[in-house]
């Protein structure tokens, strides 16, 4: 079974230390941070108003917000080639 992981930051960001450690979950600061990056939204710490937006929405509209770098990056270079092939 595969776990997705903004569910997987959603569970860090839930459990306190203790089990974190003990689950081999990652800190809650960065499962905020990665929360807020993956979906564009900020709630903050508060578990209940990740998992209520989350439930309304498909894996799609959860991730919306994610941008990914490397994927950025080649669209810079395309665009720059294209204004210097003029």
């Amino acid at each position: 079974m595969r776990i997705l992981p903004h569910k997987l930051y959603l569970l860090s960001l839930a459990e306190d230390e203790g089990l974190r450690r003990r689950n081999k979950l990652i800190d809650k600061q960065i499962a905020y941070l990665k929360l807020k990056e993956l979906t564009g939204q900020d709630f903050g710490y508060d578990v209940t108003k990740w998992e209520e937006w989350m439930n309304n929405k498909s894996t799609e509209e959860i991730y919306s917000g994610y941008k990914n770098p490397k994927h950025n990056e080649k669209d810079k270079t395309n665009d720059n080639n294209m204004d210097n092939s003029n």
